[in-house]
């Protein structure tokens, strides 16, 4: 038997996206700051997280 897993890549930048992530059953959750971030939402996506 072949098992197979789950990630959601979620855009940090869009804090609605960010909390309805926990809704889907996933194996994981990867909130992408950087590549599906725009620049000018780079320090916003950070705040976010940190």
């Amino acid at each position: 038997m072949k098992l197979s897993h789950s990630i959601l890549f979620v855009p940090a930048s869009n804090t609605a996206i960010v909390l309805n992530s926990f809704i889907y059953d996933v194996d994981a959750i990867m909130f992408d700051l950087e590549d599906c971030v725009a620049l000018c939402e780079k320090d916003t996506a950070h705040l976010i997280f940190f």
